[in-house]
């Protein structure tokens, strides 16, 4: 028998198997879904990683052994807290946000975790924060998480390039957008991801990949490259 036609594939059964998968398989459930509540209840969207997003998020980042990481996107920080969970505590984040109020929010997500010494949350448009850091000329990263605002996706994606190494991982979210890709549009920032895919293509210091996800937060997919 086809598999399609088991059971009917909407968000309401891919929510169910999310929440059966969840209850099993995540050892830190509860404090994951108190620090996305605690965003929400301040007002935040609710876009942040679902607590199997955030598993993947910590698997790679130890699977790679990364002590150095970059986020663009802060919203509360429970991608934060993911992210760190996959290192020591010696590890280092830099998380760029361009709400303030995110900012404040995820500070005291992450200072109640203690995590606050291990992210830094810089202020400021990615791009702006970015082109600083390039200047600089004193940061390496091991892994990049990208789940901002899409239409830069091709940008961060360059820039943070720059500010990696053979072996580095950068992960890119929400790139299928419920299949809005196909038909790029400003009201799903879309143009953005087929920029950045283009870029990608064209770019030998890339090997790439791109998996279609359903879940709780609907249909989408993510983007991982490998740094040659």
């Amino acid at each position: 028998m086809d598999n399609h036609h088991v059971f009917n594939m909407d968000e309401k059964l891919w929510t169910q198997v999310d929440e059966l998968l969840e209850t099993n398989l995540i050892s830190t459930l509860n404090e994951d879904r108190r620090l996305i509540n605690q965003t929400r209840d301040n007002g935040l969207p609710g876009i942040n990683v679902t607590p199997l997003q955030g598993a993947l998020l910590t698997i790679l980042v130890k699977s790679i052994n990364a002590s150095s990481c970059l986020e663009i996107g802060t919203l509360g920080g429970f991608s934060s807290s993911c992210i760190a969970r996959g290192m020591d505590k010696k590890g280092k984040i830099i998380s760029l946000e361009v709400n303030e109020k995110h900012k404040t929010v995820a500070e005291r997500n992450l200072r109640e975790r203690g995590l606050h010494e291990q992210v830094e949350i810089r202020h400021g448009p990615a791009i702006d924060s970015l082109k600083d850091m390039l200047k600089a000329k004193t940061y390496r990263f091991d892994f990049v998480f990208i789940d901002a605002d899409k239409m830069n996706n091709k940008n961060y994606v360059e820039l943070a390039l720059q500010m990696c190494h053979k072996g580095s991982l950068i992960y890119v979210d929400n790139v299928v957008q419920g299949g809005a890709i196909l038909k790029p549009s400003a009201e799903h920032d879309s143009s953005g991801n087929v920029e950045m895919v283009k870029y990608i293509k064209g770019n030998s210091k890339l090997m790439s990949t791109c998996i279609q996800t359903v879940g709780e937060k609907g249909y989408d997919g993510f983007l991982l490259a490998y740094v040659l």
